[in-house]
């Protein structure tokens, strides 16, 4: 039996992102042109952003 021609496949098996995963990494994109960083402030108990 004689092939016409060979499929080369390669299949990759990437895990698929949680909920929580999923929303980190659009939120860091989202944010991405921001300038600054976050630091947390004792008076506000939370996290606010500096520039």
């Amino acid at each position: 039996m004689e092939t016409q021609g060979e499929v080369n496949t390669v299949f990759h098996l990437i895990k698929v992102p949680t909920e929580d995963e999923l929303e980190f990494w659009i939120q860091q994109f989202k944010t991405r042109k921001c300038v600054g960083h976050s630091e947390w402030s004792e008076r506000f108990q939370c996290n606010i952003w500096i520039e």
